[in-house]
């Protein structure tokens, strides 16, 4: 058996996305490989494979507006707020409807529904 570590995942996971690379152009979609599984002991690791067909909704994208049906205080997907000084840009939410999903400084957060709610009040007062 071959020695894959941890530490070889990363790596692994860019020469995977690589060979996906002429599916994704022939087919016109997108593909993600997502959350990882692996077990050292036996050497299993299993990438969990997103995918997106061309003019598709992105999971987190339709989670989000799912959530926002439920929540009419949250702004709309792609809306900025500040929490703590720091500005979030709103991309989706997670699958179980409980954080909304955002991006800052090229970072993903998973933040708490009711303080992207906060925050998008207080800023139209402001």
């Amino acid at each position: 058996m071959s020695k894959i570590t941890k530490a070889d995942l990363p790596a692994l996971r860019e020469q995977i996305q690589a060979a996906l690379a002429p599916l994704v152009r022939e087919k016109g979609i997108t593909l993600k490989l997502g959350h990882c599984k692996f077990d050292p002991e036996n050497g299993n690791f299993t990438f969990a494979l997103e995918g997106t067909v061309k003019g598709g909704v992105p999971k987190e994208e339709a989670a989000y507006a799912q959530l926002r049906s439920l929540r009419p205080k949250l702004p709309p997907l792609r809306s900025k707020f500040v929490i703590r000084g720091k500005t979030f840009e709103i991309v989706g939410a997670s699958p179980t409807l409980s954080k909304v999903i955002a991006i800052s400084d090229g970072k993903r957060y998973d933040v708490k529904t009711s303080s992207v709610e906060e925050s998008a009040s207080t800023s139209k007062k402001g």
